[in-house]
């Protein structure tokens, strides 16, 4: 038997590595982060309020000079002692106008008067119609300005037709209208005999 003891052989693998090491992985390689402003892209509801709250100059200027046209008429009507004149704001209504004004007269001299008188109001501030029906009748007068339209009445045909209650749901404009030049709607119909009064509120 020889005496020699044998040395243990060198193995060529490696070293057995640890269960932790073997699972381990490399570490992802994050992504550079990216502003809002960068990726064009925001956040729902945070609209940068500039943005939010810009709006068209011609836009905002037609729908100005447009408001005080309806205006001016309205005024006209109601210093011509044109009876319970409204101002009908149609601008959401998809409607052929942006502002609808009916008004009345009691009679038709008065309806005639008062259509007259707004006719020549709106010119001397420059506003001229570009169709005009009904004024020398004096029954039912109408002034087409575009982007306003204004009906005079015979107020018991007013009441006929009721043009306003195609319009209920549309804003309507505040006019400082003297009492004497209220109306209580119903209280004289197209069919009655014409009297005294038509339904003027006290």
């Amino acid at each position: 038997m020889s005496d020699e003891t044998p040395v243990p052989k060198k193995s060529s693998s490696s070293p057995p590595k640890s269960k932790a090491a073997r699972s381990s992985k490399p570490p992802a390689k994050s992504s550079p982060k990216m502003s809002l402003a960068s990726t064009g892209s925001e956040r729902p509801g945070s609209e940068r309020p500039e943005a939010a709250a810009s709006v068209d100059p011609a836009k905002a200027q037609a729908d100005a000079r447009s408001r005080e046209k309806a205006l001016c008429a309205a005024q006209a009507a109601i210093d011509k002692k044109g009876l319970g004149p409204v101002l009908l704001d149609l601008r959401e209504q998809k409607s052929y106008t942006d502002y609808l004004l009916v008004v009345s007269g009691p009679g038709p001299r008065a309806t005639k008067a008062v259509a007259e008188s707004v006719q020549e109001t709106m010119a001397e501030h420059g506003y001229r119609a570009i169709g005009v029906e009904g004024v020398r009748e004096g029954r039912w007068a109408l002034l087409d300005y575009g982007d306003l339209v204004v009906h005079v009445f015979d107020h018991p045909l007013r009441e006929f037709y009721d043009l306003e209650g195609m319009w209920f749901d549309a804003p309507k404009l505040e006019l400082q209208v003297p009492p004497e030049q209220r109306i209580v709607p119903g209280a004289l119909s197209y069919a009655d005999e014409a009297g005294e009064g038509y339904g003027l509120s006290e």
